[in-house]
């Protein structure tokens, strides 16, 4: 199945095939029968991984190199618009045209690429033409209001960071060949991801170098390993194993379910000879919902429903329920944090993503819940898992964002 960027992307081929189809007049290019640097004859496919590229290039000499080749694009671009614009305020000419679109369709990203990175890529002097057409552009009646908010972006673009570093968290990875080459660049991608890596190779001092470049001794280790020699493939694994962070899993168990085992077993002790009371546990949307969290998370919490379930029976026949809530996404400030994202940022992406709409969901929904299930009005509810979260977890939403996408 296509992805929404895919979606996109076709879209704007669509734009492009159009654009050239009135443009070519029967040439080659768009600009005739030889290249020249147009919007299209350039390459986009080169100029936007180098814009993404200054957000997430490791190291200064990584970034310098993306920046060089994001402003010879803006320089090409600089001259496209002299030569197709002729004069005029765009692209197509008096009025917006298919590559204005194209183009546009890139402009709040390049702004948002600015912020980050505190750098000026449409600058009125260096690319004047390009300036004052972003102006227009971003000011037409007919974008203006489409064209989505730098900081909203800015904010965007650091929640799909923040979910990437979570993709490979916990994990440990050996890299064969993690010098250089494929994987030298597997190895990096991996610890954007957040993996910790173990760069396995015959390459000492490129190896070396590679860990000192890519992060701290806590996340990349370089062992020396030819790998037609068993003891060094062996040495690769005890190594990988070392940095697997049992402590870290064994202290989200000690919280999440040995902290939830010893409140039941003191409240029961209390509840069963009143021969009634009720336990809740707060359980997660994890619980319903795979890959929203960290693994050790994710497991701790299924074994607090599996513990709020086997409760239920045992505690039933002295007339103690017992329930959990499994809370959805909240904008509550560690979750904001975690997502590097202002309170209200964070809630208008919440609500843009959510089932249910016209409804800003927050914590007093979940004590909502919470009374409801201590109270007499639930007094013959016991072992569920009450999931309040507007209804999310029950549909797909990749895949109705993609038929929307499609119809649009």
């Amino acid at each position: 199945m296509a992805t929404i960027e895919q979606y996109k992307f076709m879209k704007m081929l669509r734009q492009l095939e159009d654009a050239f189809a009135k443009c070519d007049k029967g040439k080659d290019f768009f600009s005739g029968d030889t290249i020249s640097p147009s919007l299209v004859d350039i390459g986009l496919i080169e100029w936007w991984p180098a814009l993404r590229g200054i957000r997430t290039a490791e190291g200064d000499e990584a970034k310098a190199a993306a920046l060089e080749q994001v402003m010879e694009g803006m320089m090409l671009l600089e001259d496209a618009f002299a030569k197709c614009g002729k004069g005029k305020d765009f692209f197509g000419g008096d009025t917006i045209g298919y590559l204005d679109i194209a183009l546009g369709s890139f402009l709040g990203w390049l702004r948002a690429s600015e912020k980050m990175a505190d750098i000026k890529l449409l600058d009125e002097t260096k690319t004047p033409g390009l300036f004052g057409w972003a102006e227009r552009f971003g000011s037409n009646a007919a974008v203006k209001d489409v064209i989505p908010k730098t900081e909203k972006l800015v904010e965007l673009v650091k929640m799909m960071a923040a979910r990437a570093k979570a993709q490979l968290e916990g994990k440990v990875a050996i890299i064969t060949g993690g010098a250089s080459g494929i994987g030298e660049t597997t190895a990096r991608l991996f610890a954007r991801h957040g993996a910790k890596i173990i760069i396995a190779d015959v390459q000492d001092d490129l190896g070396w170098a590679v860990c000192k470049d890519i992060g701290t001794d806590e996340n990349v280790t370089y062992v020396h390993c030819d790998v037609t020699v068993d003891h060094d493939v062996n040495n690769a694994v005890d190594t990988a194993m070392s940095k697997l962070d049992y402590e870290d899993l064994k202290k989200v168990f000690d919280v999440n379910v040995y902290g939830a085992f010893l409140g039941a077993k003191h409240a029961a002790s209390v509840m069963i000879p009143a021969k009634k009371g009720v336990i809740l546990f707060t359980a997660s949307l994890g619980t319903v919902l795979a890959g929203t969290s960290p693994h050790s998370y994710a497991a701790s919490k299924y074994a607090v429903v599996g513990l709020m379930k086997n409760l239920c029976v045992e505690l039933g026949q002295h007339g103690i329920r017992v329930n959990c809530i499994s809370p959805g996404a909240l904008p509550t400030p560690l979750l904001s944090k975690a997502f590097g994202m202002e309170k209200n940022t964070f809630e208008g992406l919440l609500c843009e993503a959510a089932n249910l709409k016209g409804v800003v969901p927050t914590a007093e929904d979940v004590a909502e819940a919470a009374v409801f299930l201590a109270s007499d009005e639930s007094k013959y509810l016991s072992g569920i898992n009450l999931v309040v979260d507007g209804g999310y977890s029950t549909t797909n939403q990749h895949f109705s964002l993609l038929l929307q996408n499609q119809m649009s």
